[in-house]
Order: C-alpha cells, then structure tokens, then sequence
C-alpha cells in the first residue's frame, strides 16, 4: 500500500490487516506489526433491526450477491473520485479496478455516483491535503484508508475534515465507528463526514 511508509495491506476472505514495518519515525520495526483494519473492526457492532429485516428479506445468498456487486462497485467509484480530486478527468469509457482487482469499464450508474461527486467537489471547492491514503493509530493498533482530508469552502477552510465517500444509501452505524476512528488516528483533524455520492432518496 504505502512502501515508502513500509505498510502493506494484507487482506483476506474475511478480514484486512495493515502489515507495519515501520515505526512513525520510519524505523525499520525488528518485527512485523498487524494492525486491524478499522471496517473490519466495525463490521462486528451489532447490525441493526432495519439490515435485519433486510436480510431477511433477501435470503441470505441474494444478500451477499448484492454486497458483492454493492462492493465491487464502491471500489471503482472511489478510484475514479480519487483521479477527480488529482485534477484528473474521468470519462464514461473509462476502466477502473473492482475490489477484487479486475479492472471493468465504468456503468452508467456508476458514472452517474461519480458525476455527483464532482458537482459536490465545484461546489466545495475542498483543499486537499489527502487523497486515498493508509491512516495508522499506533496508540490503540488499528488502521484503515482515508478517503478524503481537506479543508472545505462552506467551512471557510477552517477546519481540517475527514471525509469519508460512501455509495450506500444508508449510513449505518460501522460507517460511522469507522470515521471517527480515522479523527482519532490523524490529530490534525478537527471534524468527519460521511458524503453520501448518488443519494437518490430526495
């Protein structure tokens, strides 16, 4: 993820770990550090009786389809927000890896997500200070990637935000340990959102 750092993402079937070779310093560590991915950590809060009813509803194979492709789509649409914040353009034809590291051509759902990050972004106008980048708490051993660390327009660049992108419909509340985890591992930062891109419930 980060050699200069010396971090590796080490990520399996059913968890993520931070594979740390380096202290803060950038000492070269005489063992291996494993920090807990913080999604992985939050994935274990209780779900609520809404996800419950829906998994329900689903049937558990259809459920996990939909996270699948709920999943792998994310993972585009956050590699093609994080070309846009580099002053990039990203066009509809454009190929972008999924969570599994395949790379497909961008749907029109998910350049229409991408189109609304953008209109977002005009009308911030955020300075970036942080664009997909591996944060490390080496107080409590967790570690994750922030989407997004700026300073926005509406706030008069005040504050320094973490911004975490999400593509749900729905702010749960694993999303939520997830970005105030990130404000206690990068101090700088004063205030978190979750920006929901595509919401299209209003």
């Amino acid at each position: 993820v980060d050699v200069e750092r010396g971090i590796i993402q080490v990520t399996t079937p059913d968890s993520r770990w931070y594979q740390v070779t380096k202290d803060e310093n950038g000492k070269l560590l005489t063992q291996d550090d494993f920090y807990p991915s913080v999604t992985w950590i939050g994935s274990f809060y209780p779900k609520t009786t809404r996800y419950m009813k829906w998994l329900a509803e689903k049937g558990w194979d259809n459920a996990e389809e939909v996270k699948n492709l709920t999943k792998e789509k994310g993972s585009r649409v956050h590699h093609a927000c994080a070309d846009l914040l580099k002053g990039m353009e990203v066009k509809i034809d454009d190929k972008y890896p999924d969570s599994n590291g395949e790379v497909k051509e961008l749907t029109a759902e998910e350049y229409g997500i991408i189109m609304s990050f953008e209109e977002w972004v005009n009308l911030e106008q955020p300075q970036v200070l942080g664009v997909e980048f591996t944060t490390l708490n080496h107080w409590h051993k967790y570690a994750g990637t922030v989407d997004l660390k700026c300073r926005l327009k509406s706030d008069n660049y005040a504050s320094i935000w973490i911004v975490d992108l999400k593509t749900s419909q729905d702010v749960w509340p694993s999303h939520e340990i997830q970005v105030s985890a990130y404000l206690k591992s990068e101090l700088d930062a004063q205030k978190i959102a979750i920006l929901q891109i595509g919401y299209n419930r209003n």
